[in-house]
């Protein structure tokens, strides 16, 4: 399959799980590493359109269950990724940087997408503890995230507000510190 017809299809995919919501088929489904923005009302009396994030269950390294609404009244960082997945790899030092200079004040869940053949648990905690990352990594093993999210190539990063809906995303790897430090701070601006 090419990959626009795998995008196509990630479209098509994100848009049914979520909803069919405009701003969360906004988010994700633009196929590059570019945020949008979140949608705006123009007016007071209009309702600005959101995107509630759906919660899913994951585990910790200790194998304790949690869940995206764990962190309710938080601003959250989502990225899902694998050991095996160059671009994820390279993107991995700013996803360090960002939660040294952030994780004070913002959740960050580091999605290992563990299929228990390509990537296991073991593989992905390997590759934490060689690289020295200590921002907080949970584990997909059962791809309720995955599947919530509409996942279907990685990495994939999700901005959530502290209210619990999607502001913004990237579907393919960050180019650098400024494009997640940026989101942050928007989302902290409460803009």
């Amino acid at each position: 399959m090419d990959k626009k017809v795998k995008a196509l299809l990630s479209v098509l995919l994100l848009v049914l799980v979520i909803g069919g919501a405009y701003a969360g088929y906004n988010v994700l489904s633009k196929g590059n590493a570019q945020p949008t923005q979140p949608t705006q009302s123009t007016s007071g009396s209009e309702a600005e359109e959101k995107t509630p994030a759906p919660d899913f269950r994951v585990f910790d390294a200790s194998g304790k269950e949690v869940r995206l609404s764990d962190f309710k009244g938080e601003v959250v960082v989502l990225n899902f990724w694998a050991s095996w997945c160059p671009p994820c790899k390279e993107e991995m030092p700013y996803f360090q940087k960002a939660y040294e200079q952030y994780g004070d004040r913002v959740k960050f869940m580091m999605l290992d997408l563990v299929d228990g053949s390509r990537e296991t648990k073991a593989t992905g905690q390997k590759f934490i503890a060689d690289n020295k990352y200590t921002f907080p990594v949970y584990y997909d093993t059962n791809s309720d995230a995955a599947i919530k999210y509409g996942i279907s190539s990685i990495p994939t990063t999700v901005f959530i507000d502290k209210d619990g809906n999607i502001v913004t995303g990237y579907v393919g790897s960050v180019s650098g510190l400024e494009d997640i430090t940026a989101v942050i701070e928007m989302i902290l601006k409460g803009k």
